[in-house]
């Protein structure tokens, strides 16, 4: 037993009191002794040696620990270890936030995120070995249905291909109305062409500008695998102008019908500063329900000086469209209309005025110098007013030509008119 009191004399001082220094190394920082009732009593500055009161039996003492700037500390001791205790630090957390902590966290988590865009990106290249063993236009057709199915497109079928791009029929994953698409996918040997992705970029822009029932709309767009660029078009259901005139021709009122709705889709896009440059009857959309709509616009250009487009200096476009001022490296307006006016002209008669011409030097001689026949000379059902209509919209010179499409289309209600035909087709036009 006196071994006991002993031991208990050495764990208690004999004053009931513990002299200890609490180092915080914060300026003005002060120590109270927190009561059990919750009041503070003041036991004087921290990092210098205060006197704390210790319970008469064993305990728990609670410190608390305030200072300017920084969060009550509070801090729960054994009364025993606080008894034998001479000195102690402690960590007080600031009211502000650490920001140079959250910049590193911040920099942690970008390095991060980088590195699992890189992960993604890496992942999304389809891999060629596991497709060997194909043929390659079957090898190509996986490769591309892989990468846009990551797009959200489920590639169904090809529909063509030329030499800048492949047209694919698809759908968008998980569509519930089941519309089909057209999908147009740059061909990857001209992924790094610029001349060709300037074009595929234009084509983009422009359709993007061009919201009209007689134009093709656009829906999406964006690029896969190797900088491949692709645009999503509603896929027409119907037939090109080419194939209708190469296999059916079309009745003088088809002919009507179908140039009033091409005049205000084309005339559309006149007026809002863009050309197309490249209009043909391949470029000319008949749909299943016999209305008319205009596409690719990948040569189109803007203008507007401050937006406008050109691929280079070279002459673009179908040499067999193209009006003469073309050949001068001059386009306007105009020029489109005198494309329309050879088309109109071969839906009338069933034949192109330049023949099978191929020769480049041939063409341009005639489409500068040599004024093609009237329509009526080869189909006798075509009335002097209609005649006149096409050889005006396909003169030689610019300004001989209606002064717009609209102009043109106002021009051909009293062709119809003075024809007997009815101006139906012509009101309303979608």
């Amino acid at each position: 037993m006196w071994l006991l009191l002993a031991v208990c004399s050495l764990a208690q001082p004999k004053d009931g009191k513990a002299h200890v220094t609490f180092h915080t190394g914060v300026e003005n920082a002060t120590v109270s002794l927190l009561l059990a009732d919750q009041t503070v009593s003041a036991l004087g500055p921290a990092d210098r040696e205060i006197t704390v009161p210790l319970p008469s039996s064993e305990g728990d003492v609670t410190l608390l620990f305030q200072a300017p700037g920084y969060k009550d500390q509070p801090l729960k001791l054994k009364s025993t270890d606080l008894a034998n205790m001479v000195e102690l630090n402690v960590d007080m957390i600031p009211n502000h936030l650490p920001w140079g902590e959250i910049a590193i966290g911040v920099a942690l988590v970008l390095c991060t995120a980088g590195g699992l865009w890189v992960f993604w990106q890496k992942r999304k290249q389809v891999p060629l070995p596991t497709l060997t063993g194909m043929d390659p236009e079957t090898l190509s057709f996986e490769l591309h249905a892989r990468a846009l199915r990551e797009q959200g497109y489920e590639v169904t079928r090809e529909l063509g291909r030329g030499g800048m791009a492949i047209v694919y029929e698809a759908q968008r994953v998980g569509s519930l109305d089941g519309m089909p698409l057209a999908l147009k996918l740059l061909n990857r040997e001209l992924s790094h062409d610029e001349v060709a992705m300037q074009r595929m970029r234009r084509e983009i822009k422009v359709m993007k500008e061009l919201v009209h029932p007689g134009i093709v709309p656009l829906h999406d767009y964006g690029e896969v695998l190797h900088q491949q660029q692709y645009l999503v078009m509603e896929k027409v259901e119907g037939k090109s102008l080419r194939d209708v005139l190469d296999r059916e021709g079309l009745s003088i009122p088809t002919v009507l019908q179908y140039a009033g709705t091409i005049l205000e889709a084309v005339g559309y896009a006149h007026e809002r500063g863009i050309l197309h440059r490249d209009l043909k009857p391949d470029n000319i959309m008949v749909r299943s329900d016999g209305k008319t709509q205009v596409l690719d616009f990948g040569i189109a250009r803007s203008t507007s000086q401050n937006t406008f487009m050109t691929m280079d200096d070279s002459i673009v476009g179908t040499p067999a469209y193209m009006p003469p001022e073309r050949f001068n490296g001059e386009f306007t307006q105009n020029s489109d209309q005198y494309a329309l006016g050879l088309m109109f002209l071969e839906m009338l008669t069933g034949s192109h005025p330049m023949g099978n011409l191929m020769d480049i030097g041939q063409v341009m001689h005639r489409q500068m110098f040599v004024m093609p026949d009237s329509p009526s000379t080869t189909v006798p059902q075509v009335w002097p007013e209609l005649d006149a209509w096409v050889m005006k919209m396909i003169a030689k010179a610019p300004d001989d030509r209606f002064p717009s499409l609209f102009h043109a289309r106002e021009a051909l209600r009293e062709v119809v008119a003075a024809g007997g035909v009815a101006a139906e087709p012509l009101s309303p036009l979608y």
